[in-house]
């Protein structure tokens, strides 16, 4: 069982990546769409980046991750400007990007904390700490009293099941162990594939309008991930003294 430290440790990991990180989405989501939502995501790998550099001993970024921050915030003024503008959605559009920003932070932080704990074990207790920041949000805000649940349908009964099993149990559990074992530039590579599937199933299953702009956008963001994450291009390191290998008759 995890101790008085790590606890602590995963409350604020909790707090970041699934009160602030999800239940901002989730809320941003009731204003904007699907695919919108997973585009201004696409740019959690740039948090990465820029946080990473800001924490104490962090690596100083290359020329081509500025590049890729420039491109990539050029692909968040092309997908809000005009189309969250009204009716709250340039607010919801920049309450994702804030969870974008504190998922980056808790993964960080999740992954630099001192821990002894399995990551298995660290997923678990910062699930029931996220779950538990929500809970009291909820309550904050009066959501069990205005609630009607007698309109809960079984089919948003089966999507709750499939975010439990998939989206914590399997996806977000995984995550914390990759964390552990990988590297931020490495993981936040998922960004390239969640915007294109979300875009897709919300025009093919919610009829969510893909506009041209939205299209351009998703590109020019994609494009700024992508050139963060490429490879940075090593010199060869020369040995001083070192003998050519004798060639073979």
């Amino acid at each position: 069982m995890p101790d008085a430290a790590q606890r602590r440790r995963a409350a604020i990991a909790g707090v970041l990546l699934l009160v602030t990180g999800n239940g901002l989405v989730a809320w941003a989501e009731k204003s904007i769409s699907s695919g919108l939502a997973a585009l201004l995501v696409a740019l959690t790998p740039i948090w990465f980046a820029v946080l990473d550099w800001a924490r104490p001993g962090g690596p100083r970024p290359h020329w081509k991750t500025l590049v890729g921050i420039v491109i990539g915030l050029s692909g968040i003024v092309l997908l809000v400007n005009g189309e969250a503008g009204v009716n709250g959605k340039l607010l919801a559009a920049l309450a994702v990007i804030v969870a974008g920003i504190s998922w980056a932070g808790g993964s960080l932080y999740s992954k630099h904390a001192p821990s002894t704990s399995s990551p298995w074990m660290n997923a678990a207790a910062q699930m029931l700490c996220g779950g538990i920041g929500l809970l009291v949000v909820g309550v904050l805000v009066g959501e069990p009293f205005r609630t009607q649940w007698a309109a809960v349908s079984g089919r948003s009964l089966l999507a709750l099941g499939y975010l439990i099993v998939f989206g914590s149990w399997i996806a977000f559990s995984a995550y914390i162990f990759l964390l552990q074992v990988s590297t931020p530039s490495r993981i936040s590579t998922y960004a390239y594939v969640n915007p294109v599937i979300a875009v897709f199933l919300g025009w093919a299953l919610l009829d969510e309008r893909v506009t041209a702009r939205v299209f351009v956008g998703m590109l020019v963001v994609l494009a700024g991930v992508i050139i963060i994450t490429l490879p940075q291009r090593r010199a060869p390191v020369r040995v001083v003294g070192e003998i050519s290998p004798v060639a073979k008759p």
